[in-house]
């Protein structure tokens, strides 16, 4: 005998947009946000993102008109889009190396050299993998190096070691002026 389940009509149905809460996660969280807010203030954030997202949607229908106005919005559209995309990318791009220059800064000046000898290494294809030492890291590049490179590599990287665990002061200016001849060596 099989056996089969009885469903009701409302199971079949599915919910109408009055009953959706898309954004009810997001709502609670205001909501949280805006008791704890004066209401003079939670009025003038919920104006500000109603400017912010109402441009945004004209933005955005302004956009899709383009293409509806024949092979020259289209044309307009594509421009724009390329323009958008490449300034996104460019500016993307620019923010990356201001944050790495940024970490940089912070560091110690052998800590902030053997960083940038590993970010070099590693634009060269070879990364150091977090289980090597800077030793056994500096032994492995002597493969792929020229001797002078493996050299100034080996240097740079027992002063690093020196400096880490042994709490040793290396020249940094020596090592400072080796770094550059290498970087200005290899670009040529």
């Amino acid at each position: 005998m099989v056996c089969f389940r009885s469903y009701t009509q409302s199971s079949l149905i599915p919910p109408s947009i009055e009953e959706t809460q898309t954004f009810s996660v997001l709502k609670q969280f205001w909501n949280w946000i805006a008791g704890w807010l004066p209401s003079p203030v939670t009025g003038l954030l919920n104006n500000l993102f109603g400017k912010i997202f109402s441009i945004l949607v004209k933005l955005l229908s302004w956009f899709l008109s383009l293409f509806s106005q024949g092979i020259f919005g289209i044309l307009t559209g594509l421009s724009f889009l390329t323009t958008i995309s490449l300034f996104s990318w460019l500016g993307w791009d620019k923010w990356r190396k201001w944050r790495k220059w940024q970490f940089l800064g912070k560091l110690q000046p052998m800590e902030r050299l053997y960083q940038q000898m590993l970010e070099w290494t590693a634009e060269k294809g070879l990364t150091k993998h977090q289980a090597q030492t800077p030793l056994e890291y500096a032994q492995i590049l002597q493969q792929y190096h020229s001797p002078q490179i493996a050299e100034v590599i080996e240097e740079i990287s027992q002063a690093y070691v020196s400096w880490r665990y042994g709490d040793n002061n290396p020249n940094l200016n020596n090592l400072h002026q080796k770094w550059q001849q290498l970087r200005n060596s290899s670009k040529n």
